[in-house]
């Protein structure tokens, strides 16, 4: 039969490596399965050859079809070739579009452990050991494949592949056998046909036209291309400040400058490189616009600094991290380097954060920084920020004050609730203060007032003749709490059914992971869409937070990682548990530090809602934040109706 070349696709744009994909094919080896030249899918960067060998395991190849004497640099991280701008290694390019496809297809697909790795067509393992005086870097020859992996044939291919396979030239290799699953390549072809396009979502349109409207226009002329600046956004939740960085990086990507943006919030990372997926000019951008969270980028130098990944949630975490910039200052290790970078969520990023992203910045690069007024949710501001707005002398400082996000409904209800910090007796004086003209010069709301949100007390009056200490109490509750849950669900997808809106623009909020709201939550939705297949998105499991939702899915998230993203409709589950998770895991935390934590986490969760949000309230939870909230939808909305 031969070897298997899927979606019947060879490179086109370049010689070398239509070259090479025939002469891999010409191996006949019926164990071998090949994509060539995935270029057009949506979200996933550039992948010159994805390899399936029945035996060896999966691959993610980039080719770099040059001579040997054209690389006068190649680390772990950044390479240079003769006659291009020095940027990101190749095995690192490799690495991105593996967890492209991971990030895209998880969630539709079981897919195996892949690794990572570069095909050099034109030179021996040899000639690549001599023309290095770094050990570490010679010692690559063995994770990647050269001319004579061709040569030898394909019995001598699948023993380097075998390699390979559990010790990648990037991050770890696999512990076991590969175990394949012939099923999952006709899936596969279905996924990776570039014809097969994604649907889209109108309220994505919708933003991803605003973006790009702008390109070019007053903001993207705050620094004009090429230009060496720093700049500071700042302002309220909803008033751009992403944007804002899209508009300048999109800007700077067409142009073919390289641009790195940085984020805190996994989801937040996600939801941007989705917002790229459906843009009219997503090739230009995949090719020059990197988007990370600050995790993921940190990961990268695990190679050359650690033997394992360190999990955030490590205490020794934060010391391996200040001890890799320690490392990178030195000059010793390669760093891709880029002619802009954009830095989100800066209200919560280390010192040590941001001195790893300044290392990345060109030497003529421009460095964008915005941070959220009152939406620092892990500790106080770094020192950074401070010393980064003394740097650019106050002219690089922009206050945003154009509320795009909520109407005017919704953003008093969440100023109000920011404003009078979970005092009953404030709340008046609040409402009064968001009318004044001192505040309103501090904001401008874009949107004219829409429809009243929603406070929904849940209905649980079959709970109550049954004693808490009866065996089946819980067994009950939860099928209360799920059918009460699922019904508000119910009504607000038949809402967005009948408004022409994706299922995708329902955001369902609960208090953590581990919150007895996220598990009824998790099962309605499950209820409410039918179980059907991928008909939700569970971003509350850690392991979904980089993954790519679709139209068709119903976000669930948790109150802290929803910062930064929005849906059309909003629900809020359990805020009146709002307390107890800002104090959870928290030592020796006074009573002021933990009503700052909820004003601020509070103040996040209300203005996630373009359209409407529904805050559902438990009456058997007696908490001083569910009474306040109970007091505080009272008086915003008693003060609409008044003339």
């Amino acid at each position: 039969m031969g070897t298997n070349v899927h979606c019947g696709k060879y490179p086109k744009e370049h010689k070398g490596e239509l070259r090479l994909a025939k002469r891999i094919v010409a191996l006949d080896d019926n164990d071998l399965h090949l994509w060539f030249a995935l270029e057009e899918i949506p979200g996933v960067p550039d992948i010159d050859i994805l390899l399936w060998h029945r035996q060896a395991g999966m691959f993610v190849i980039e080719v770099k079809a040059v001579p040997i004497h054209m690389l006068k640099e190649c680390g772990h991280s950044a390479c240079k070739i003769e006659g291009r701008k020095r940027g990101k290694s190749p095995q690192r390019q490799a690495y991105d579009g593996l967890q492209g496809l991971y990030d895209k297809l998880s969630l539709q697909l079981k897919l195996p452990f892949m690794v990572a790795t570069v095909w050099w067509p034109l030179f021996s393992r040899t000639e690549w050991r001599e023309h290095w005086d770094n050990e570490d870097i010679r010692d690559l020859a063995n994770s990647m494949l050269f001319e004579e992996d061709l040569e030898a044939g394909s019995e001598a291919l699948r023993k380097r592949l075998e390699y390979i396979y559990k010790a990648p030239p990037i991050r770890g290799g696999s512990k076991w056998e590969f175990r394949p699953d012939i099923s999952l390549l006709a899936k596969l072809d279905k996924h990776l046909d570039p014809h097969a396009k994604p649907k889209t979502a109108e309220s994505d349109l919708q933003r991803l036209q605003i973006i790009e409207a702008d390109i070019g226009r007053k903001r993207t002329k705050e620094i004009k291309l090429g230009e060496s600046r720093l700049l500071l956004y700042t302002g309220k939740p909803g008033t751009g400040k992403t944007f804002g960085l899209l508009q300048q990086g999109f800007s700077w990507a067409l142009n073919e400058n390289p641009v790195l943006f940085c984020c805190f919030n996994k989801v937040l990372a996600a939801d941007i490189r989705r917002m790229t997926m459906i843009s009219t000019v997503r090739k230009h951008l995949h090719e020059n616009l990197e988007i990370r969270d600050i995790f993921q980028l940190t990961s990268l130098y695990q190679r050359e600094f650690c033997g394992e990944e360190i999990s955030p949630s490590d205490p020794s975490y934060d010391d391996w991290g200040r001890e890799i910039v320690g490392e990178l200052k030195k000059g010793k290790v390669s760093i891709p380097l880029y002619d802009l970078v954009l830095v989100d969520e800066a209200q919560d990023m280390k010192q040590w954060y941001f001195e790893l992203l300044e290392l990345h910045r060109s030497d003529s690069g421009t460095l964008v920084v915005a941070a959220g007024e009152g939406q620092d949710l892990y500790g106080s501001p770094s020192d950074w920020i401070k010393n980064f707005l003394k740097r650019t002398k106050g002219k690089g400082h922009k206050k945003l004050k154009r509320v795009f996000r909520n109407d005017e409904s919704g953003f008093k209800l969440a100023q109000t609730f920011y404003k009078s910090k979970l005092i009953k007796e404030n709340i008046r004086q609040s409402i009064a203060d968001f009318s004044s003209a001192k505040e309103k010069r501090e904001f401008i709301i874009l949107r004219p007032k829409g429809k009243t949100h929603s406070l929904v007390n849940l209905d649980l009056s079959a709970l109550r003749n049954i004693p808490i200490s009866a065996s089946f109490y819980q067994e009950t509750q939860s099928e209360v709490m799920i059918r009460e849950y699922k019904e508000i669900i119910d009504n607000e997808l038949e809402m967005l059914k009948n408004e022409d809106q994706s299922p995708m623009d329902l955001l369902v909020l609960v208090p953590s992971e581990n919150s007895m709201e996220r598990d009824w939550a998790l099962e309605a939705i499950k209820k409410a869409t039918d179980a059907k297949e991928n008909g939700f998105i569970d971003l509350t499991d850690g392991s979904n937070r980089r993954c790519i939702p679709t139209t068709d899915m119903v976000r669930l998230c948790t109150f802290h990682s929803s910062r930064g993203i929005e849906g059309l409709r909003v629900v809020i589950f359990g805020l009146e548990q709002l307390e107890r998770i800002c104090r959870s895991g928290r030592k020796n935390q006074s009573p002021e530090e933990t009503r700052e934590m909820m004003r601020r986490l509070g103040y996040v969760i209300l203005s996630r809602a373009l359209l409407h949000c529904t805050i559902v309230m438990n009456p058997d939870v007696s908490s001083k934040t569910g009474d306040f909230i109970q007091v505080l939808f009272k008086e915003v909305y008693k003060s609409e109706q008044q003339p």
